[in-house]
């Protein structure tokens, strides 16, 4: 399953950037893609999908100079009821983005280290509800406010850790699942 998820998300970002205009290996491209029909023609499909999402919304980083949200009231209400540590004033300077679209999230626990993030980090979110495969994001899986990598292979959510100790969790329908924000940045902790 890991070997792939890895040609997944290599064929959709490979895709991506090929769409906007990147120069990629066309070559490589194909291998990527034949590589996911052998598993499932509709995976390579789903990919096809993704990397088309993901291409939209890199022209649209492009266009504006800064990240790409689709901004949810509801949902930044719900956050700041859960006492998450609002973003700090001066944020819009340092980001680039309005801190009204933002909010910080303290690090417990090792299960994304391998992302980079540790125990103790603070990470600033960027509030959505519709993140891209691949992303880092806050999600809150049956009351449990978790800090994975959000991917979608054929129609299926997973929320995967970025550590080999802990194992991805596949989102079923029964599932009380919602995504919070997308993590934009790691600020470390410097302990």
């Amino acid at each position: 399953m890991s070997r792939i998820l890895d040609v997944y998300m290599k064929a959709v970002n490979t895709l991506a950037e090929d769409l906007i205009g990147i120069r990629t290996s066309r070559l490589y491209l194909n291998e990527l893609f034949d590589e996911l029909k052998n598993v499932s023609p509709e995976l390579a499909d789903a990919a096809r999908s993704d990397a088309e999402k993901k291409a939209a919304l890199m022209d649209l980083e492009f266009l504006y100079g800064k990240p790409a949200f689709i901004l949810d009231d509801e949902l930044r209400k719900r956050l700041f009821d859960k006492s998450e540590i609002p973003a700090p004033d001066g944020l819009e300077e340092i980001l680039g983005i309005s801190a009204d679209n933002c909010f910080l999230v303290s690090v417990e626990g090792d299960s994304m280290q391998d992302a980079g993030i540790a125990d103790g980090d603070t990470l600033v979110c960027l509030t959505t509800s519709t993140p891209n495969s691949g992303d880092i994001v806050i999600a809150e899986l049956n009351t449990q406010v978790l800090v994975k990598r959000y991917i979608v292979i054929a129609k299926q959510v997973y929320l995967f850790p970025e550590n080999q100790l802990y194992k991805p969790a596949k989102i079923k329908s029964t599932d009380k699942f919602m995504i919070l924000g997308k993590v934009i940045k790691i600020i470390k902790n410097a302990a």
